[in-house]
């Protein structure tokens, strides 16, 4: 290792005092990402092609921050050069612990790093370099840990919404088909859904207490009240909560968790044919 420090220092005085032709630095730089590309598939390299070739709109924002993420955290980092092979998801937990705590980073910096951390991991698995499963929601449970409503796009694409949407009109009296489809209209978290009552809906003589999205009530919406109504025809009035089924003593009604709702989602894609695409407990759809 010693050696290759000092090879590596006298190339280094050498292309500082110009003593390589512009022809022998183009040569040299050849060299270096042929052998880079060939022997070391590693994080840094495929983040690196990644920032290059710019196929995310935020790398084209933030080109510069991430050209210091990468280097700073990927390639003067063990983990950043180690081979593929040798990641684990244990390795990958105690790297972000590691970069989260250690590097002294800005709150943007520390987003852009889990970004380019999941592209990276992605990238490897794509090309069957990893050894384990890495998490494609990184990016967005992080987001998401940071606020207590994290809004996103749509994951599912029109057509599949509308075929959800659908299926859960054809099953009126499965409560929990329409609490799930209430996500779908957008501005509300599955948390918000599954502790929903008349109030927030409509709040009070006054409408005092309705909930409230980017100044806009959302039970004004003709959809959303057509969904609350089908789900109150499920239960006798008294009961609390808008989405609400028989406890398991049949003494009571309880409401829904947010836990049921996914399960409910994974199964009526299962039956639609809709890819699922999971989303997280504080995730709301854009309003715009």
């Amino acid at each position: 290792m010693d050696i290759e420090n000092e090879i590596l220092q006298k190339i280094e005085k050498s292309i500082i005092k110009n003593d390589i032709s512009l022809t022998d630095k183009y040569e040299l730089w050849l060299f270096l990402e042929k052998n880079i590309k060939e022997h070391n598939r590693c994080l840094a390299v495929v983040i690196f092609d990644e920032i290059a070739e710019n196929k995310k709109e935020s790398m084209k924002t933030y080109k510069s921050l991430c050209i210091f993420v990468l280097e700073k955290c990927f390639w003067k980092t063990e983990t950043g050069c180690m081979d593929a092979s040798k990641l684990s998801s244990k390795k990958i937990g105690a790297f972000i612990t590691e970069v989260m705590e250690k590097f002294n980073l800005k709150e943007i910096e520390k987003a852009i790093f889990i970004q380019l951390l999941e592209i990276g991991l992605v990238r490897l698995e794509e090309r069957g370099l990893l050894n384990f499963i890495p998490d494609r929601m990184l990016f967005r449970k992080y987001i998401a840990s940071k606020a207590t409503i994290s809004y996103i796009q749509n994951p599912y694409t029109k057509e599949e919404t509308e075929k959800f949407m659908e299926w859960t009109e054809e099953h009126p009296a499965d409560v929990r088909a329409q609490a799930v489809s209430l996500w779908f209209t957008k501005g509300l978290t599955l948390t918000d859904i599954v502790t929903l009552t008349k109030k927030g809906c409509w709040g009070d003589s006054k409408h005092v207490g309705c909930i409230e999205r980017e100044g806009m009530e959302l039970f004004r919406s003709t959809v959303r009240s057509q969904i609350v109504r089908r789900a109150l025809d499920t239960h006798p009035k008294n009961v609390q909560y808008i989405f609400a089924v028989p406890n398991s003593d049949y003494s009571g009604w309880e409401r829904l968790t947010e836990r049921g709702l996914l399960l409910k989602l994974k199964a009526i894609c299962k039956k639609t044919g809709i890819p699922y695409k999971a989303i997280l407990l504080n995730e709301a759809i854009k309003l715009k």
